[in-house]
Parts: structure tokens; C-alpha cells; sequence
């Protein structure tokens, strides 16, 4: 991992888990972009995503506090975001 990233700090193992869960809640946003015709970067940017991950939301209530999620991502990603973080 490049120094300086979001993920910077964390231990080996530690890191390596975060970023296997950002490559989940990625494919997860990356195939509903797709179903919506919508780049996925455009659904929801790297960094949103960076913000579930390091969240670790259980519930709809905790992903509508990610400061970074709007509403209507939660709306559109919501469940998947969940799914893919279990």
C-alpha cells in the first residue's frame, strides 16, 4: 500500500482486511452502477467508499450517519453496502 493512504497506520493484517472489504463494497458498487447504466464513480466515489469501509456500518441508521454517504446513496446502495460488509 502506498504510504500516505487512507490506510496508512493500520498493521499488515489490519490493512489487509480493510482492503479486502473496500475490494467487496467496490464490486458491490461497481455491479449496481452497472444495473443503473451510471459510472460507478459517478454512484459513489473511492473515497465515499473508504468511508463505509472504515465506519463499519451494522445497520441502515449507522450508514446515514457516514457524513460522506448522501441519502440517496443509502437509498440506491444501501442494502448491498450491508450485505457486503457482513
Amino acid at each position: 500500500m502506498i504510504r500516505g493512504s487512507h490506510y496508512g497506520g493500520y498493521g499488515g493484517k489490519k490493512r489487509r482486511g480493510k482492503e479486502k472489504m473496500l475490494e467487496r463494497v467496490k464490486a458491490v458498487r461497481n455491479r449496481v452502477a452497472t444495473e443503473l447504466g451510471l459510472e460507478a464513480g459517478v454512484l459513489c466515489g473511492r473515497t465515499t467508499l473508504e468511508a463505509v469501509v472504515r465506519a463499519r456500518p451494522l445497520d441502515r441508521a449507522a450508514l446515514e450517519r457516514i457524513p460522506e454517504l448522501r441519502r440517496w446513496q443509502v437509498e440506491v446502495l444501501g442494502d448491498a453496502l450491508l450485505e457486503a460488509m457482513r
